[in-house]
């Protein structure tokens, strides 16, 4: 069917057609009140003004809580992985080495490494050898690996290793911070387990925070105050900010001034650029230890500072009196610094002097001996010094060793006695 055409069909009647209104000319109300309209409602420059400055505060406000919301967020998301990594840390007690030979193979040398340091495998390494030649024994390892363990779970992982190798005697090293490891796991196998500590070996070991040196001390006391803020043990940044800051000694080199102006400016001139070159090189250093996996957390380093300055030699060794009688008690060794060497982390006089004092007045035999050359943290390019030192106390540690147990064995013949009667 075809469409109608339109021009055929009936259509209603429309409205006469009314022009709309011609806007071209000005009205005469207009150009009557138009500036009067102006002036009445137009705000003043002053207004302006106030309205623009609080708007330009708004604005600046919003942009500062949007960074601040964007920052803690990114802060919260950082710390948050970092936690769960450290949920997901497990200690573990790592064999490194067999008994050489037949001697003393059911006795086993575990070393804990210091500050810095949650992995002690490279330490056991380097340092047990020399030790092994003069006792014997297994060498192990312990490697934290970033968790926060407790004297308990510590105390655990080594038993767990000791009933697997058959092992019934330890002695136990530790390198500068881990030597209060090694006399607390000493004092808690010896109170606790069926393993009997023959020696305990603190090296360059701090008593406390007095033991320290007090450059040392401000590191500690830093720690400390960065521990109270909320969550910043966590924080990735913080982590990378403490370790540039632990070499800032290479970046902050004194300018050395002259009573010639000119050459006072060029020794500015000089220092400055020097240490800015040495503050790149540290950021480089330390953002390639960054992809280490035995890295160090924040949170591993701040309990480390916490037990520091927590350390007690005296209170832990007062613990052994009240071990049981048939239970051998362990000797004491102090390796520090020979001068003309000075060790720069830890004063190994006070230090020394103190736990050689603590472990008398509770009755352990002690044992005092010094590195030649040794400088804290670099104990793998002294190794030929350790390993005379080892040679040094060999005779009194193992007759110290032999006479306790001695000691023991007799008291245990003296308990069986009456048990049979």
């Amino acid at each position: 069917m075809l469409q109608p055409n339109p021009d055929t069909l009936a259509r209603p009647n429309l409205p006469p057609l009314e022009l709309p209104p011609d806007y071209s000319q000005p009205r005469l109300f207009d150009q009557q009140f138009k500036y009067t309209h102006t002036a009445k409602n137009e705000p003043s420059p002053e207004l302006v003004e106030k309205i623009g400055f609080k708007n330009r505060i708004l604005r600046k406000v919003g942009a500062a809580a949007l960074a601040i919301t964007t920052a803690l967020s990114m802060y919260i998301g950082d710390t948050n992985i970092n936690i769960q990594k450290e949920k997901n840390a497990e200690i573990s007690i790592e064999f490194i080495a067999p008994p050489i030979g037949e001697l003393n193979k059911d006795m086993a040398i575990l070393f804990f490494d210091g500050f810095n340091s949650s992995n002690a495998s490279y330490l056991s390494k380097v340092l047990g050898p020399g030790l092994q030649e003069q006792v014997g024994g297994q060498i192990w390892a312990t490697n934290f690996n970033n968790d926060i363990a407790d004297r308990n779970e510590v105390l655990e992982t080594v038993i767990e290793l000791a009933k697997q190798r058959d092992v019934t005697h330890i002695i136990i090293v530790g390198y500068s911070k881990g030597g209060i490891n090694a006399t607390e796991l000493a004092v808690d196998i010896t109170n606790e387990t069926w393993i009997d500590v023959d020696a305990t070996v603190q090296m360059h070991t701090p008593s406390n925070y007095d033991g320290l040196q007090p450059y040392q001390q401000k590191e500690l006391e830093a720690g400390m105050w960065i521990s109270k803020i909320w969550r910043m043990r966590y924080f990735t940044g913080a982590r990378f900010a403490g370790e540039v800051y632990f070499y800032h000694d290479k970046y902050t080199k004194e300018i050395v001034m002259s009573d010639n102006p000119f050459e006072t400016a060029g020794n500015i001139f000089t220092t400055t650029a020097e240490n800015i070159g040495n503050f790149f090189d540290v950021i480089t250093q330390v953002s390639k230890r960054f992809q280490n996996p035995n890295l160090t957390s924040m949170s591993f380093l701040i309990e480390q500072v916490d037990e520091i300055d927590k350390a007690n030699f005296p209170a832990e060794f007062e613990k052994i009196k009240n071990r049981d009688p048939t239970k051998q008690e362990f000797v004491d060794v102090y390796l520090g610094t020979k001068p003309p060497a000075n060790d720069i982390v830890v004063d190994n006089v006070i230090s020394g002097d103190a736990i050689g004092e603590a472990a008398e007045e509770n009755d352990i035999t002690f044992i005092s001996e010094d590195v030649e050359d040794a400088k804290h943290s670099f104990y793998f390019n002294y190794i030929d010094q350790y390993n005379k030192a080892y040679a040094n106390i060999a005779q009194e540690l193992l007759r110290g060793i032999a006479e306790n147990k001695a000691n023991a064995q007799r008291e245990r013949d003296e308990l069986a006695l009456r048990e049979n009667h």
